[in-house]
């Protein structure tokens, strides 16, 4: 098993090891404030569009209105 980490053992129960998963989920979606990255990163992916699209994506309202 590989290194599980520190172990946090509650008041009357015994030491041990288990899996545990942890981390932070916003609630709301704030790159702003919540996502920190070394290099700055586009909030979407650029689509080279082959054909016209039949679905808008929130970021391309702009472009259809």
């Amino acid at each position: 098993m590989p290194d599980a980490g520190p172990c946090i053992t509650a008041s009357g129960r015994k030491k041990g090891l288990a899996t545990c998963w942890s981390g932070e989920v916003s609630s709301v979606n704030d790159d702003d404030h919540d996502n920190h990255f070394l290099q700055p990163i586009a909030r979407y992916n650029d689509i080279e569009e082959d054909e016209p699209a039949q679905l808008v994506l929130c970021n391309e309202y702009r472009l259809f209105c």
